[in-house]
Parts: C-alpha cells; sequence; structure tokens
C-alpha cells in the first residue's frame, strides 16, 4: 500500500460519479430504451472493475493476476477488449444503416469500424508489443480519427453534433491514458514525475488502463448514439438491433478461440515428462521449437502451492555433447502473470523462454538442450535439486531435455556416389593414400550425404585385409566421428571427416584391399547397400581399392 493509494481510489470514484451523473443529465434522454440500460450497464461493470482493482490488496496471486489492470488475458482485458470491439460493430452497423446517405458518411463509419476492431486484436494479444515506435502510430492515427470527427461534426446538424463531441472526449480520454501517461517519466526511486516531487510511487498503469476504459466507453455511447438517430432518420437494415444481443458472447467466442485452441494445440504436440525438483516444482511435459539461429523451449508447469513459483528463475543452455562447451543460454525468471486465461481451464502453468542461438555457433555438430531452475539467494543463485526424473541428469540439478544438430545448407549433390545405403545415407566420395607406413597415421577422408533423417546411432568400419595372408585389421567409429551421431543427421546433410588411424607397429607390409560400411550400434547388423547402378554389394561391403603398407622402420 502506497501514499498514492488512498487518493487514487478517491479521485477514480469522484471521476466515475461526475460522469455517470454528466451521462443521465445529458446523453441518457438522447438513447433509445435499449441503448440507455446497455451503456449504463457498461459504465457499471466499468466502475466496479476499476474500483476493486483499486481497492484491498489481493487474497492470492491468482486474484492479483484477474483483477490486474495491466495484466494479459484476465478479466479486464477481457472487457476492455469487448468495449473496444463493440464500438467497431456499432460503428460498422451505422454504416449499413446510413446506407442512403452520403457515401462520405459511409466510408467513415466503416473506417472507424475497422480501425476499432483492430485495436480490439490488439489489446487482447499485445500486438503493438512487436510494432517499434508504436506511440507515435497509434498518435498519428488518433490525431487523423479526431480530424475526421471534427470534419463529420460540422457537416451534422447541431442538434446531432452531441455525439461527435463525445466521440472527441472519448479519444482524448484514451489517448491520454495509452500514450501521454505510458510514455510519462515515472522515476519512483527520485520521487519525481513530470519534475513534480512526490512523497511516495504510483503504479502510473493503474491511470492509464482507467483512463483507456472510460475513454472507449464515452465511444461506445457516442456510437450508441449516432447509430440510434440514423435509424430514427429512417436508415435501412430494420434487423440489426436484434443482431446486436448476440454481439457480446459472439466476440467473446471470437477472440477466446485462439487461446483455447493455442492451450489444447500446445498440449497435443508436448513430450511428457516426469520430472520433480526438491522445491514442490514439477514439469509435467515441454515443447522443443528449433530453429537455425533460435531455440524455444515451453515448459508445462505445476505446484501444489502457486506461491512457489514466485521468485523461481529457468536456465535453457545449449551445449557442445563433445566439449561440454555452452554455445548459447537464457537466463529467465517464471513469469507467472503469462499463464493467461488458460489458467482458469489448466491447472498447469506455461513458461516459455528462448534461447537466442549466436550466428557463429558451428552447425553439423551435436548440442544437448539442458535445463535447471534457480532462486536467488543472498549470495547469488541457488540451482534447485531435481528429486526424480525419467531423463538423463548430468549431474543433480541439471536435466538433459533433449538433442538437435544445427543444420547447415546444404552442398549441391555430387555427380557420383560409391554406395547407397538402404536407409537414406549416401558414401559420395572416399580418398585414401597410396601408401601408409605401420606405426603411423593411416589418414582417409570420407564426403558423406543424408537423403532422410538419421533415426539410430550407426558406426561405419574400415576393413584392411592382406592380399598374400589373408589377415585383417579393422577399424570402426561413427562416419563423422562423434561431433554429430548418424541419430541427428538430417535431410540435406552434407559433410565429410577425416580419418587418423593409428596403424600397431606389428602390421605385415604388403598390399591391402579396403572396404567400408555401415552397421547398426544396437545389435551390429550391417546396413544393406548398393552400388550407384544398383548391384548390391556382397556382405554389405564397399570396396575403396588398394592400399600398400610398408613394415615399421
Amino acid at each position: 500500500m502506497t501514499a498514492f493509494d488512498a487518493p487514487l481510489l478517491l479521485t477514480v470514484v469522484l471521476l466515475y460519479t461526475f460522469v455517470g451523473w454528466a451521462f443521465c443529465r445529458r446523453l441518457m434522454p438522447r438513447l433509445n430504451a435499449g441503448f440507455r440500460a446497455f451503456t449504463a450497464l457498461m459504465l457499471l461493470a466499468q466502475f466496479l472493475i476499476v474500483g476493486y482493482a483499486f481497492s484491498d490488496p489481493p487474497l492470492s496471486r491468482f486474484e492479483a493476476w484477474l483483477w490486474n489492470l495491466d495484466a494479459e488475458g484476465n478479466l479486464v482485458n477481457i472487457f476492455s477488449t469487448t468495449q473496444l470491439a463493440l464500438v467497431g460493430c456499432l460503428a460498422l452497423f451505422a454504416g449499413q444503416v446510413a446506407i442512403a446517405r452520403p457515401v462520405w458518411q459511409r466510408r467513415y463509419f466503416s473506417g472507424i469500424g475497422i480501425l476499432f476492431i483492430f485495436f480490439a486484436w490488439d489489446e487482447f494479444y499485445e500486438l503493438r508489443a512487436h510494432l517499434a515506435g508504436w506511440h507515435l502510430v497509434y498518435a498519428v492515427a488518433g490525431l487523423i480519427v479526431a480530424a475526421l470527427a471534427l470534419l463529420a461534426a460540422l457537416r451534422r446538424p447541431r442538434k446531432s453534433r452531441i455525439w461527435h463531441i463525445c466521440f472527441l472526449v472519448g479519444l482524448a480520454i484514451g489517448a491520454t491514458g495509452a500514450i501521454f501517461i505510458d510514455i510519462a517519466p515515472w522515476d519512483c526511486k527520485s520521487r519525481n514525475i513530470w519534475q513534480v516531487e512526490v512523497d511516495g510511487c504510483v503504479n502510473h498503469y493503474e491511470i492509464e488502463e482507467t483512463l483507456e476504459l472510460l475513454g472507449v466507453w464515452f465511444a461506445l455511447v457516442a456510437m450508441a448514439g449516432l447509430f440510434s438517430d440514423l435509424r430514427a432518420a429512417g436508415g435501412k437494415g430494420r434487423g440489426i438491433p436484434r443482431a446486436l444481443r448476440l454481439l457480446p458472447p459472439l466476440l467473446l467466442l471470437i477472440f477466446l478461440l485462439p487461446v483455447f485452441w493455442e492451450m489444447i494445440a500446445s498440449r497435443l504436440t508436448a513430450q511428457p515428462i516426469e520430472l520433480r525438483f526438491a522445491s514442490d516444482i514439477g514439469i509435467e511435459a515441454y515443447r522443443l521449437e528449433i530453429e537455425r539461429d533460435m531455440l524455444a523451449v515451453s515448459l508445462f508447469m505445476s505446484s501444489k502451492d502457486w506461491r512457489r513459483f514466485a521468485g523461481l528463475g529457468i536456465s535453457i543452455r545449449i551445449m557442445d555433447q563433445v566439449s561440454g562447451q555452452t554455445a548459447a543460454f537464457s537466463d529467465d525468471r517464471v513469469a507467472r502473470g503469462k499463464a493467461g486465461l488458460s489458467a482458469f481451464f489448466d491447472p498447469l502453468l506455461k513458461q516459455r523462454n528462448e534461447v537466442i542461438i549466436p550466428s557463429h555457433t558451428p552447425a553439423n555438430r551435436a548440442y544437448w538442450i539442458v535445463l535447471n531452475l534457480w532462486r536467488g539467494a543472498r549470495n547469488g543463485f541457488v540451482r534447485q535439486r531435481v528429486l526424480s526424473s525419467d531423463h538423463w541428469l548430468l549431474d543433480e540439478t541439471q536435466i538433459v531435455l533433449g538433442e538437435f544438430a544445427l543444420r547447415e545448407e546444404s552442398a549441391p549433390a555430387g555427380t557420383s556416389q560409391l554406395a547407397i545405403f538402404n536407409n537414406g545415407f549416401a558414401l559420395e566420395a572416399a580418398i585414401l593414400p597410396a601408401l601408409a607406413r605401420a606405426s603411423e597415421s593411416l589418414e582417409l577422408s570420407f564426403t558423406w550425404r543424408s537423403n532422410a533423417s538419421g533415426e539410430e546411432d550407426m558406426i561405419q568400419f574400415l576393413h584392411l585385409g592382406h592380399d598374400d595372408s589373408g589377415e585383417w585389421f579393422i577399424y570402426d567409429q561413427p562416419p563423422l566421428g562423434p561431433r554429430l551421431p548418424t541419430r541427428l543427421w538430417y535431410e540435406g546433410l552434407s559433410d565429410s571427416e577425416t580419418w587418423r588411424i593409428p596403424l600397431p607397429d606389428d602390421l605385415a607390409g604388403g598390399v591391402y584391399s579396403l572396404y567400408t560400411g555401415l552397421y547398426r550400434a544396437l545389435d551390429k547388423e550391417r546396413a544393406p547397400v548398393r552400388s550407384a547402378d544398383g548391384s548390391v554389394f556382397v556382405d554389405f561391403r564397399v570396396p575403396l581399392g588398394k592400399l600398400t603398407i610398408e613394415g615399421a622402420a
């Protein structure tokens, strides 16, 4: 409770009292009976919502979110969205009623209707958050609408100008809250607001949202009045008033359907997980969205006590499987308010974290996606211990959610292929020396292409058979080494790997025949392989050529 709370509540009560008195005295008598009750109820509902938001502190975090004037997807946000959409629909209907009027008048109402329906969509889904400099864009749009409303008022008889004036008043009040108060330099630390010294601090969004709600209500009354006048003057469209009764539930359905669809779709595409932390936090499911420059991890979290989420943080790291180095990471606190409307129907808190992957991060390497939870402490951050998990743990606090390989732009396919395997892999080229020496390293290079996504770990074998004695030297490793197991190969992959094979000191000199191929790591079964002309290789071994090995010096 700040020093501003009581004066603000009193100001809100006086403001709505004055607006209600002016409405009953000047505006209500000019409306038809249906719109009188409708606009009065909208004002009363608005007053109750705003008054409750300013009143006693909430009993729980859920209640604080539900009545928060600045939160997304809650009761206040739904009411504000509905008001804006109703203004837009009334303006569109007014344009239909004014079908016998001048063209400019019909276009004027249609333009306002489309604009306010867009504002409603923006209010619910925060579209402006993705628009740089939105304050300026909205200010310019408001000035244009105000200028058009003023011109429309000047072209109307004096007795009907009151609705245009009411609309202009609504635009001015709404713009004061949405733009000017929102960009005001609220400096609570120095107790300075607009260069005026104050005692305490004020949540400016409460003033901002209150003025926005009140401004939109004035616009709603104005459109109701204009619609009434047009109908009284003999406008067409006699079925519109009955349709208006269905607008509130219809608008709620239109705006809420994407919320429920997102909730259901996200759960259908999520992977289940059994993960429990010592702080009574559980993770029931997760979803991974992987792109070249960004990784998004959505967690579906649970707790018996939602207060446990306070101060909780999530860390997501992308870790190189070979070196153990972190390629990219993100640390974010759990945002309870982002649960949105789905909190009514879904007991899980959805948290989405994004990790930006630097452009210089090496491609065609295997990376783990590592998760840990933490809480702020006096001496830094304390990682939360894992009590149980059905996923692999790096240690008692770090869970491997998954793995992936960064894709690289594929090179064009080679003109010839040495071997084509039935799993979609192809050996395009093999470069080997003509001479090697025992006790030294044998260097070979293989170029691979994948025409399908890998599903399991495959091992490449290299067999060196002595032409005279029949003895064999065998060496195995993953085709591209440990940096990219075949289970992470993707369609369009093209990459090369150089092998450096240490030859034993006692390897007999002579001419060797070289063969290669693939086998499954799980059961050692070789992968069927054929040549480019379709001939199947004997024993599923691809002949590479001859190699002379000299004995050790």
